[in-house]
């Protein structure tokens, strides 16, 4: 039987799931990759606050940083799953990340990339458990 992924995605986590469903039935899900330090967010205050906080403001102007931060971490997420899922030898794929962010990264995969994707979802699940995914993609 053909074997899946989940790519589940937030702000700041990214994990990367692999179902497999034997000629038998049996059914499994296993953690391929995680990474707990997308664009390593920091809180936008931490970025702009002097070294010894003795101000309540940076200095200069924040030149829209959340935005641009934001922006980044939408391009380096569908960077990493376009070139992860082209080396997965064209297996279909579940997708689902956190509503904010969700169309912003479908609009930036490759199209050979989005359409093997089965099914999209827009939905933080980076803390659900195996089970709880396996339901959610009807897998």
């Amino acid at each position: 039987m053909k074997d899946s992924l989940i790519v589940l995605l937030d702000r700041a986590h990214m994990k990367i799931f692999k179902m497999h469903k034997s000629n038998k039935g049996k059914k499994s899900i296993e953690l391929l990759e995680e990474n707990k330090n997308m664009g390593a967010m920091q809180r936008i205050s931490e970025k702009l606050s002097d070294q010894a906080g003795r101000f309540k403001e940076g200095n200069g102007e924040n030149h829209n940083l959340a935005q641009e931060e934001e922006k980044r971490v939408v391009k380096e997420a569908a960077d990493y799953i376009n070139s992860y899922l082209k080396d997965s030898n064209s297996m279909d794929w579940f997708f689902a990340s956190d509503k904010s962010i969700h169309n912003r990264i479908l609009e930036k995969l490759d199209r050979e990339v989005a359409d093997s994707m089965l099914k999209s979802i827009p939905v933080n699940l980076i803390n659900e458990d195996k089970l709880s995914l396996m339901e959610r993609f009807d897998f």
